[in-house]
């Protein structure tokens, strides 16, 4: 939870604004700090250029592996640059295609 708040505070101090506060919650009683491991625990940031999620505990499934990390950062470039994805795309396609051969 540590390494989830210092990325907050490092983009914070890059300048990127919260959106949405999914991992933030607010009762009645007070604010809480939600660490479910769902589709909410999340908080989105954004600047001119990009969009910005960072999650708490999300799963993801690859041909290479399940994976759960503590903390993902999801960087969505709003002028359609996705080098990252693609790039990612390619190494699960080489380890799906050595696995195959095995």
């Amino acid at each position: 939870m540590w390494c989830y708040m210092k990325i907050h505070h490092i983009l914070s101090d890059l300048g990127y604004e919260v959106q949405e506060y999914g991992i933030l919650k607010y009762k009645d009683n007070g604010l809480y700090l939600n660490l479910q491991q769902d589709s909410e625990a999340k908080m989105i940031y954004s600047n001119s250029k990009n969009r910005l999620e960072l999650w708490y505990n999300k799963s993801h499934s690859s041909p290479t592996t399940n994976q759960r990390p503590d903390t993902v950062l999801c960087i969505k470039n709003l002028n359609n640059e996705d080098d990252i994805n693609v790039m990612h795309r390619y190494r699960d396609a080489i380890v799906s295609k050595l696995n195959n051969k095995m």
